[in-house]
């Protein structure tokens, strides 16, 4: 059975993500970042969407490397882990950040989407199962 794709974003920011595979029951929900950069990966990640990856195990942070005429060149996934030791720490009852720029180390940028695996059978783009690289 193929997997079913839905661009969500398109429909509401509500989400919390961008995009939802699902094949059975199985899904991914993922937050799409987009990058020019070939060494330095930064992104802006709003309150909204950490808080869904706090609570939804189907939630994976993706950056897509685009290149000078905004095609796709690589893909990779960021560990929800990383995410949550990297974010800012609210200090008081009356504040609380709302957006956040996270500079992630190459080292914790693992090339492709490791958990669409599961979903791609045996067509599987290189940029998607990492052996195009990061």
């Amino acid at each position: 059975m193929a997997a079913h794709v839905e661009h969500v974003s398109q429909h509401s920011d509500g989400y919390g993500y961008d995009i939802k595979v699902q094949n059975g029951a199985y899904q991914l929900h993922i937050e799409v970042k987009t990058t020019l950069r070939r060494h330095s990966l930064t992104v802006f990640l709003s309150r909204h969407e950490y808080e869904t990856m706090v609570h939804d195990s189907a939630w994976q942070l993706v950056v897509v490397r685009l290149s000078g005429d905004l095609k796709a060149e690589a893909v990779c996934s960021v560990r929800g882990e990383w995410i949550r030791q990297h974010v800012p720490q609210d200090r008081t009852v009356s504040g609380r950040w709302e957006s956040c720029r996270l500079k992630i180390p190459s080292a914790e940028a693992t090339s492709g989407i490791e958990r669409l695996a599961p979903l791609l059978a045996e067509r599987r783009s290189p940029m998607v199962d990492g052996s195009a690289g990061w």
